[in-house]
């Protein structure tokens, strides 16, 4: 199966495996951090829940720097639960315009141990250009425990970074925009 799916690979989805299945809406907007959070609840994919960059997929900066580090493992599986995830689940999320956000939050369920997470192509805009229909309804999820298995080769500390980069064993790579 692939990371990337469909709309219509969602919608049948929905449709037949809807107690199986957890959306999740991650837009957002650096500039405006409520913007995510209102453009969800003006129109979504129906039975997605939010999750926010800020409050839900980051930890606060601390001195490292970095203005969104990773969240304390143990209250992301403790909002991830909240939401209807387990490792029985199938996750699809997505963001608008194929921003990173949908990618952060796929990444963070990969690294705590979740197998069965995809993108949605395309993400909003392609499920409404699709004439597919969106809902203000906020669903009712039941709760569920998540376990993290947390994978620790998938992620390095700031110490970790700056031994390789000092002893040339890796190549960092910048993916921000210019102007970050």
């Amino acid at each position: 199966m692939s990371v990337v799916v469909s709309d219509e690979w969602l919608m049948e989805r929905l449709e037949n495996a809807p107690d199986q299945t957890v959306v999740v809406d991650t837009r957002f907007d650096l500039t405006d951090p409520d913007a995510g959070r209102k453009a969800y609840l003006q129109g979504h994919i129906p039975q997605a829940v939010y999750l926010d960059l800020d409050k839900d997929l980051s930890e606060k900066a601390a001195k490292h720097g970095g203005s969104h580090p990773l969240p304390d493992m143990e209250m992301f599986a403790a909002k991830i639960g909240n939401i209807g995830i387990d490792h029985h689940t199938t996750v699809v999320v997505y963001d608008q315009q194929n921003d990173m956000f949908a990618a952060r939050l796929w990444w963070l369920l990969q690294y705590a141990g979740h197998e069965d997470v995809h993108l949605l192509d395309g993400g909003i805009e392609q499920w409404v250009e699709a004439g597919r229909d969106v809902t203000t309804e906020i669903p009712a999820l039941e709760a569920k425990e998540f376990k993290p298995n947390i994978r620790e080769e998938d992620a390095v500390d700031i110490n970790e970074v700056k031994e390789k980069l000092q002893n040339r064993s890796a190549t960092l790579i910048d993916s921000r925009s210019r102007e970050r």
